[in-house]
């Protein structure tokens, strides 16, 4: 047991000085950082910790302090003690966090607190007296309508637990109360428990006779009931012979003191399965009536997969992921973190293998994979809606995906102001007709302040040809706990896009209050490489790659009084690390300082520079401003700004791709709104070339609390030296709950696009937004509202709804809402308006209810220019995505679900309309009292219209029942049916031709045991097909019988006679196979590998 006593908290800063900058409500970023390092709860003496950890974010929603939370406002720290920290991660081993909460005076506070506990990773929160199953909370939950887990807290302190997850992790634990905070990770090491192994070695003799009535072979493989095995297997007498063995594996245990193996191989895998294979809690039937946490211990798409754990460290075969905010389930393990590491940031998912060691002051991540895949990175800008959201690419390799949430500052679209990185089923899951990202919750283009928004989407593509290596490493080291440095070396020999980075990073604390961090990188990559994240066109050497360097600098202070920062990057223009979220070819210095005079004055200055080092234009910028505060509630400032831009720079969003374009919903490329910027943004022009655009402005800005709850902003900015440029926000927040607030913001400008850019004098925008702004971990647990017990666990029902709503109206009753409007007044561009709503009710144990409905319209601008008059068109485009889930447990044994998804586009005549629809039926009958039987049923209506306009539309019917039967010990059966309808028309580039195919299956297994060591099983199937045009259906059936016979325990022997067959009266050809096979099957588990063990071999002398 371990015992850190009091990681203390304390509350956090009313203005952090330099992200409040000079504009309204600042630029920081709403989004929770966490990617980054943090720092560990409890002693974890082998647990690597941070010197530089992410800073708390600004902005956030504020706590409501009355009602049941009003003894919050008088908390002024907490202390946090954990109990067995580095517990194994069995999944049932509690890990006791003991909270203490003090008062601003320091005492032990006695009044009643509401303490708000939020954990991310495979831990569970037990409450005491609660239970322990994966019901969580199990509706102790002192505060339901609120995200998180509420516990009541009196006499000044309360225990509760973390029960481990089933993988070893770092979760996150984030405990609040009022305005205090205490945040950081619990390590939960392996399990290293006595050895446990499961097994089967099985070996296949057959011999097959085949007949053919006509010219055509049979394109299948199995010609039989029992599956084929294909990787160890040998013909023999012309094919009419096989010979084949099979080997499966899997193995956890202790080996040598405290390392643990793990080990899994099947030689018959599948080995074009998806990567980092996970449950998927939704796929074959809607629903399982099925409670139980399901997980995959050894995630490997080859056929073997082996780890050994030692405390902290690993190595391991299969797969895994690199980079930031990667689990160590998921092969990842602590890395630098984007604070140190941004320009050498490196985000693959493979397969391979990789070693990672850690320490108190260091790690190290080392890896290397043979593989054919090829990476690609996309930044695709947010639109307001849920998605669905579309990668260029159509052959992504399934899971290899890594989905983050990036936002820029809308003053320096260079500056990445926060990276979240989002969790598969969780955060996002994939709609069901192409598997576009569908994410859990609108995600707006802006954020509260105005900085837009982006999903970075990393993934791997499988190239095929000969596979090539791929090998890298990473590390970082902490010295004497004032510093620490590291760096990062890739190299992707990819024949078709080779691929090398080096990086290097420091950080330095200069005293307590200032830090350094420095950071260089360099890139030699190929064209396909670099694609179009390249500014302008390089020279390249004769190998064909180009090499590009970066480098920033970054030194920050922070103190009671003073805030400052002083920052400096330079990209080269062939700099080609599409993950670190820099514009090749740019220079950028910039400085700002926030200081307190007194209690009410605070002096703010800032200047900028901004180079783009491929044609030559800047962008100049300074600003001098003071902010007063009149009374408590109420704070004015004002300032003057200079501005000055020659040429126009080659913009960051150049490379980036909004979703969708005008005129089709299924595109990826086109660029979208973000400011009123003319279509010089993307292409640049060098000085000279374009007239110079300079101003100076003053400013004005207004915060008032107006109450409790509400809080009004507002900003006025105009030239001051004759150009009619100015700059109007407003902006409103009503406190809904604890941590969650409805915030309104409206813009209006003409030739003022942000603090520090300028638009030709007659361009004009304006920005409406209107959302939802919740501080909830992303990736955190949410599924025990959604959980129906012994019916359904929370994830698989979450999944099904594809909803995640932060607005809690009441207990139960969950709302997300959102609208957004960015307009262009003059000039070129997309005018864009989005508006969504969306709820959950959850609150009762027999039903969970669940609906959204998007909307978005996008409106192209284009000006074209005739001899004699100058006129504007429109191309205009709606789209709606509505989803609908209702799960009903109907009794104790019975649970369905029924959902309906939609997705469609008015082009407004521009070209034909389109639309999807997916309707789906579960039903479930588990008994939960016994195992003699169980059912699973669904129903499954699709349609689809002028997919990706091409004048083409299909209606599937698609119905399927299943079921076991065991009604007692000498009897085993089960059976299915299914039955399809297609009914399509093919795309007018394809002959346009209209089609129909209906189809039907039953099939079913019979087991009878005869006596103790024989068993007879009977199998039969019969499917029959009827296409549009024939004058008669095709029948494929397929029967068999077999006989079993217990050699001797776990040895069982079979043989068995197979016949299957096609018949189609349209075709010259029918196929029947015969034939007869013997089987030998032996299985085993850990007691195999314990023959030296008189316990477990009594043969041995005692």
């Amino acid at each position: 047991m371990s015992r850190r006593p009091f990681f203390s908290g304390r509350p956090r800063r009313a203005v952090r000085w330099l992200a409040a900058g000079l504009a309204l409500g600042g630029a920081a970023a709403q989004a929770q950082v966490d990617v980054d390092p943090v720092t560990p709860l409890g002693e974890a003496p082998q647990r690597y910790r941070p010197l530089f950890t992410p800073p708390a974010p600004a902005g956030a929603p504020r706590i409501v302090l009355d009602g049941a939370y009003a003894a919050n406002a008088q908390v002024g720290r907490l202390a946090v003690e954990v109990h067995g920290d580095g517990a194994p991660a069995d999944g049932v081993t509690p890990v006791e966090i003991v909270v203490r909460v003090f008062d601003r005076d320091n005492r032990p506070l006695e009044a009643p607190v509401l303490l708000t506990i939020e954990v991310r990773g495979g831990a569970r929160v037990r409450l005491p007296g609660a239970r322990t199953d994966e019901g969580g909370a199990d509706r102790r939950d002192a505060d339901r309508a609120v995200p998180g887990t509420q516990l009541r807290v009196t006499g000044g302190q309360a225990r509760f637990s973390l029960i481990a997850p089933s993988q070893p992790e770092d979760v996150a634990l984030r405990l609040s109360a009022g305005e205090v905070e205490v945040a950081g990770t619990i390590g939960f090491e392996p399990d290293v428990r006595e050895m446990v192994a499961a097994g089967l070695i099985e070996g296949v003799i057959g011999r097959t006779s085949r007949r053919y009535e006509g010219a055509i072979s049979p394109a299948r493989t199995d010609d039989g009931f029992e599956t084929e095995l294909r990787s160890w297997s040998r013909g023999f007498d012309h094919g009419r012979g096989q010979v084949a063995a099979r080997t499966a594996l899997f193995l956890k245990g202790k080996i040598r003191g405290d390392r643990l193996l793990t080990l899994a191989y099947d030689s018959d895998k599948d080995t074009s399965a998806r990567l980092l294979k996970d449950v998927l809690p939704e796929a074959y039937y809607p629903v399982y009536g099925d409670a139980s946490v399901r997980t995959h211990g050894a995630p490997s798409s080859s056929r073997l997969y082996v780890r050994v754990d030692e405390g902290r460290h690993f190595a391991m075969y299969g797969d895994f992921s690199t980079g930031e905010g990667t689990s160590a389930a998921a092969g990842g393990g602590v890395t630098a973190g984007t604070r140190l590491r941004q320009l050498g940031s490196y985000q693959r998912t493979m397969t391979g293998a990789k070693l990672h060691r850690e320490s108190a002051d260091g790690f190290l991540n080392v890896f290397a994979s043979r593989d054919t895949l090829r990476h690609v990175t996309e930044e695709i800008a947010a639109n307001g809606t849920s998605g669905p959201f579309a990668t260029r690419s159509t052959q992504v390799l399934e899971n290899s995906e890594q989905v983050q949430l990036v936002v820029r500052d809308r003053n320096n679209l260079n500056t990445v102001l926060s990276v979240t990185t989002l969790v598969r089923l969780v955060d996002y899951s994939f709609e069901p007709f192409s598997g576009r990202i569908l994410l859990t919750r609108p995600m707006a283009s802006q954020d509260a302040n105005g900085n837009p928004v982006h999903l970075r989407i990393s993934y791997e593509l499988d190239q095929a040809g000969e596979a090539f290596w791929l090998v890298g490493a990473d590390g970082q080291i902490n010295l004497d706990g004032r510093a620490s440095v590291g760096g990062a070396l890739v190299e992707d020999r990819n024949p078709q896009a080779p691929f090398r980075l080096a990086s290097a990073h420091a950080g330095v604390k200069l005293t307590e209050h200032t830090e350094l961090i420095a950071e260089v990188a360099q890139t030699d990559a190929s064209l396909a490489s670099v694609g179009s994240t390249l500014s302008g066109t390089p020279v390249l050497p004769e190998s064909g790659t180009a090499r590009g360097r970066a480098a920033r600098v970054v030194i920050d202070h922070h103190d009671d009084r003073l805030g400052v920062q002083l920052r400096a990057s330079r990209t080269g223009a062939s700099f080609a690390n599409t993950a670190a979220g820099a514009q090749p070819g740019s220079e950028q210095l910039g400085a700002s300082a926030a200081w307190k005079a007194d209690d009410d004055w605070t002096l703010k200055a800032e200047l900028s520079r901004t180079l783009d080092t491929g044609n030559g234009a800047s962008v100049r910028g300074a600003s001098l401003g003071a902010d007063h505060r009149l009374a408590r509630t109420l704070t004015v400032g004002g300032g003057l700004r200079r501005i000055e831009e020659r040429g126009r720079l080659s913009g960051t969003l150049s490379s980036l791709s909004a979703n969708p374009t005008a005129g089709s919903y299924y595109a990826s490329d086109s660029s979208t709104l973000l400011n009123a910027n003319s279509a010089l943004a993307s292409t640049g022009a060098a000085p000279g070339s374009v007239d110079d655009l300079d101003t100076t402005t003053a400013f004005a800005d207004l915060r008032w609390q107006a109450s409790e709850r509400w809080t009004l902003k507002a900003l006025a900015e105009a030239s001051v030296d004759g150009e009619d440029r100015h700059r109007v926000e407003l902006g409103a927040s009503y406190q809904l709950a604890e941590r969650a607030r409805l915030y309104a913001r409206a813009e209006h400008q003409a030739g003022l696009s942000s603090r520090y850019a300028l638009d030709s004098g007659s361009s004009r925008g304006q920005a409406i937004a209107l959302g939802i702004d919740g501080r909830y971990m992303e990736g955190g647990d949410a599924f025990s509202e959604y959980r129906l017990r012994d019916a359904s666990d929370g994830r698989a029902s979450q999944l099904a709804t594809g909803l995640r709503n932060i607005w809690q109206l009441k207990e139960g009753l969950a709302m997300t809402t959102g609208l957004e409007r960015l307009r262009i007044l003059d000039g070129t561009g997309q005018n864009a308006t989005a508006a969504t709503v969306g709820a959950d009710w959850t609150a009762s144990e027999w039903w969970k209810l669940s609906g959204r409905l998007e909307w978005r319209r996008l409106e192209s601008v284009a000006s074209s220019t005739s001899s004699s008059t100058t006129a504007s068109t429109l191309t205009a485009q709606d789209s709606w995505l509505s989803t609908l889930t209702a799960v009903r447990r109907l009794d104790r044994d019975w649970t369905a679900l029924a959902r309906n998804y939609y997705l469609a586009t008015d082009n407004h005549g521009a070209r034909a309309n389109g639309w999807q629809d997916r309707f789906q039926v579960g039903l479930a009958w588990r008994p939960a009292d016994h195992n003699r039987i169980d059912v699973l049923a669904k129903y499954e209506y699709k349609v689809e219209d002028n997919i990706n306009a091409t004048d083409e539309w299909r209606r599937v019917h698609v119905g399927a029942v299943q079921a076991n039967v065991h009604p007692e010990r000498a009897w085993w059966a089960s059976g299915r049916l299914a039955g399809k309808t297609v009914v399509e028309r093919f795309p007018s580039t394809e002959g346009g031709v209209q089609d129909s195919y209906r189809a039907w299956l039953v099939g079913g297994r019979l087991i009878r045991d005869l006596t103790e060591r024989w068993d007879l099983g009977l199998q039969m199937s019969l499917m029959r097909g009827h296409a549009a045009g024939q004058t008669g259906a095709s029948w494929q059936r397929s029967v068999g019988v077999e006989v079993g016979y217990l050699v001797q325990s776990n040895l069982w022997l079979s043989a068995g006679y197979n016949a299957s067959g096609f018949t189609d009266r349209d075709l010259s050809s029918d196929y029947t196979a015969r034939g007869a096979y013997l089987r030998l099957r032996f299985k085993f588990d850990a007691d195999l590998f314990a023959g030296a063990d008189p316990v477990v071999n009594r043969a041995l002398p005692r």
